[in-house]
């Protein structure tokens, strides 16, 4: 859904995310999952916060550009 907003101008029309899944993947030990971010917090960065692997505790990284990714943020 994300990649739609990202690549439709007007997708949303009057609506807004609050939150979303971004996929996440961790370079240390190829764990991969979906993680759920609320937008509020990106904001407050402009970065997803940091997500910790689940399995070997290392930090995960999103399964994109995260620049791209996150270009529906900025145009809400």
């Amino acid at each position: 859904m994300i990649d739609q907003i990202n690549m439709v101008s007007g997708f949303l029309g009057r609506g807004k995310v609050v939150s979303f899944y971004a996929p996440m993947t961790c370079e240390a030990c190829d764990v991969e999952m979906n993680q759920l971010f609320e937008v509020a917090d990106v904001r407050k960065t402009g970065k997803l916060p940091e997500v910790k692997c689940p399995k070997c505790r290392k930090a995960m990284e999103v399964d994109d550009l995260e620049e791209q990714y996150l270009l529906f943020v900025r145009e809400q």
